[in-house]
């Protein structure tokens, strides 16, 4: 029995001589939970820098995403207005070329009721048509210009005493004026009448050319003098028309 007490003893002595004391080992479990400790926290930290980085790219593909959709809303509705513009352009020039058709269609009417004027007038009354030159504006101003010189020589209508020939005879009459022309004339006795011719140059006396002595010229025109000498009520008369050879 002695022997067999001293080799468990000798047994259990070797056993716990191999095994480090307690400190120690607490030590060396603290150390390797340390260290893994900090191969946790290093993991943890580069998975909180991978994550910080998704997301800072998720957010630059937003953006770009979002600057991108924006852009193509932009280009869209620009090319939106491009094509509207273009199509009121387009109407515009239509409009334009049906106006320009309607003022060119518009002067020839005007210079026609001129010419027709002109046809039953005292010579001078309506400017002659000048050639059109220049562009649009500027015969629409040539138009307008000869109507306004109609219109106005058509206002001045007046009474002068002058002395006018007829037959080489210096003869002292009554001259009905229209516009910027010389018109007709009746002698103080009113027993003769007729036309009257501008002279020349400015230095020589009218001429005077005497109405057939039948017909109804004359006393048409004693009634035109009346009239503007306020002797009888204003009304249409028709006076003679002297045509003058080009």
């Amino acid at each position: 029995m002695k022997k067999i007490f001293f080799i468990v003893a000798w047994c259990s002595a070797a056993v716990l001589a191999d095994e480090l004391p307690i400190h120690n080992q607490v030590e060396n479990h603290l150390a390797e939970a340390n260290r893994l400790r900090s191969a946790r926290d290093a993991e943890y930290r580069a998975w909180q820098e991978n994550k910080a980085k998704m997301e800072t790219l998720l957010a630059s593909l937003e953006s770009v995403e979002k600057q991108t959709r924006i852009k193509a809303e932009a280009d869209r509705k620009q090319a939106e207005q491009y094509k509207a513009a273009s199509a009121e352009l387009l109407r515009d020039e239509e409009a334009g070329a049906g106006v320009q058709q309607a003022c060119i269609e518009l002067m020839d009417e005007i210079h026609a009721a001129l010419d027709q004027l002109a046809a039953v007038s005292i010579p001078g009354t309506v400017p002659a048509r000048e050639q059109a030159y220049g562009e649009l504006k500027e015969q629409w101003q040539q138009t307008m210009s000869r109507w306004k010189a109609t219109e106005d020589a058509m206002q001045q209508v007046d009474v002068q005493v002058t002395v006018g020939l007829l037959n080489d005879e210096a003869v002292k009459v009554k001259a009905l004026l229209v516009g910027t022309s010389l018109g007709w004339w009746l002698d103080e006795n009113g027993d003769r009448a007729g036309f009257l011719v501008p002279p020349e140059n400015t230095d020589e006396a009218v001429g005077l050319i005497e109405f057939p002595v039948s017909g109804d010229a004359k006393d048409e025109l004693r009634k035109a003098f009346q009239i503007m000498e306020g002797r009888r009520a204003p009304h249409w008369i028709y006076l003679p028309f002297r045509e003058v050879n080009p």
